[in-house]
Formats: structure tokens, C-alpha cells, sequence
């Protein structure tokens, strides 16, 4: 118990060490943008359509941008956040970058579930330190782009499966296992809202699973949950 106290302490300091540096680097790229650069976005071009895609689903306006229109051009997850951003601060840049630095905090957290889940909990910090410190990661959670949220979803997507090997390996209840092999084909859909490659993983991961248990009913059943999972989603 008292381990455990102590390394939700230090978590809590990296997850919140973390989140000042986003903010930080918030603040100077805004500034740089507005005073220097003179310019909206850090890397123009795809930044300013997923502004204006988050604008109109906040507006409630068709899901396209550019005349004419174009509908099927970005995935929606990330403009999606934009959108909540929008909907709450208006058409601040700063207020969704530190929307954003919130999600990449939430992406150290990740860091830190599948550290913990695949090694222990010091190899997790320790892995959620160098997320919070390193400096392309700090500066991509505050433009607009949506590489920092892809990781949020894929780690967490990577945890799920971890967590349904673990039990498949431990002998868990069967309720608890398709559990989990619904959770990680949900999360294969929800990353796939931010990149669409993605979903390949929720095809290649059960025939994977299903070759390494000689294609046993329970990994055909598993399989077909975690596929039921992306569906549903």
C-alpha cells in the first residue's frame, strides 16, 4: 500500500510537470505566431484545415472544407476535439492549445498504463518521465495536428491488448477476456477516427492471435468479439 502511495505521488508530479511544460510551450508558440511569425498555424496547410473542419461540426455546418467543398478528406477524432474546444472558448487558438496539451498529458498517462502493464512500475515512470520531458513530444501536443492524440488512442489501444494477452495467458474467466477483447477492438475504431490506417491492426492482431492458438474456437470467439468491438464503434 505504501508503494503504491509513493508511485501515485511521483506520477501525479510527472503528470503534472508534464502538463506545465504543454502549457508553456502553448504560450510561447502563440506568441511566437502572433509577434514574430505573424502567422496562425506553426506548419500551415493541414493545421488550418483541421481548424476549420472543428469549426464547422461546432457550428453544425457540413463536415467539408474548400470550395468546392470536399467531404472525405480528414478523419473526423481530431477535428472533433477541435470542435469541443471551439464550442467552449470560442475561436481561440491558445484556448484549444491547452485543449490540446490536456490530451497529451493524458498520452504520458498512457505511457505510464503500458509501462506498468508490460514491465513494473518503475520501467512505467520512468517511460512516462522521458514522454513528459522530451521536447518534440511537448511541442507536438500544441499544434495543431493529430499526432499527439493518435498516440493517446494507440497507447491506450496497445494497453487494451496487453491486458487481454495477460488474462488470455492467466487463466481469467472467459466473461473477462472477451471483455477486454471488446475494449481493444472499440479502441481500434476510436484511433482509426484520428488515423485510419489503424484499423488494419484491429484485422491483424486476432488472425495473429488466432495462428499462435492454432486457430482454437476460443480464439475465433475472441477474435470475432474484438471485431464485434470495432463494429459497434
Amino acid at each position: 500500500m505504501k508503494q503504491w502511495q509513493a508511485t501515485s505521488r511521483w506520477l501525479w508530479i510527472v503528470l503534472a510537470l508534464a502538463f506545465l511544460a504543454r502549457i508553456l510551450a502553448a504560450m510561447m508558440l502563440q506568441y511566437q505566431l502572433d509577434h514574430v511569425w505573424k502567422r496562425d498555424f506553426f506548419i500551415p496547410g493541414d493545421a488550418e484545415g483541421y481548424w476549420e473542419l472543428g469549426k464547422s461540426i461546432a457550428a453544425g455546418q457540413d463536415y467539408s472544407v474548400y470550395d468546392p467543398p470536399r467531404r472525405v478528406l480528414r478523419m473526423p477524432g481530431f477535428p472533433l476535439v477541435l470542435s469541443g474546444s471551439v464550442a467552449l472558448f470560442g475561436n481561440s487558438f491558445f484556448a484549444a492549445r491547452i485543449v490540446l496539451a490536456f490530451f497529451g498529458t493524458l498520452g504520458c498517462a498512457a505511457v505510464y498504463l503500458l509501462g506498468r502493464e508490460l514491465f513494473n512500475e518503475r520501467a512505467a515512470l520512468v517511460g512516462t518521465a522521458i514522454a513528459a520531458a522530451m521536447p518534440t513530444f511537448v511541442l507536438f501536443s500544441v499544434v495543431m495536428l493529430s499526432e499527439s492524440l493518435f498516440a493517446l488512442f494507440m497507447l491506450l489501444n496497445l494497453w487494451a491488448f496487453a491486458v487481454f494477452l495477460r488474462k488470455c495467458n492467466s487463466n481469467a474467466s472467459l466473461a473477462s477476456i472477451l471483455c477486454w477483447a471488446f475494449i481493444g477492438g472499440v479502441l481500434v475504431t476510436v484511433a482509426s477516427y484520428v488515423r485510419p490506417s489503424w484499423i488494419l491492426v484491429g484485422f491483424i492482431f486476432p488472425a495473429v492471435w488466432g495462428i499462435c492458438r492454432k486457430f482454437s474456437r476460443q480464439a475465433a470467439l475472441q477474435g470475432v468479439v474484438m471485431i464485434a468491438g470495432m463494429i459497434v464503434s
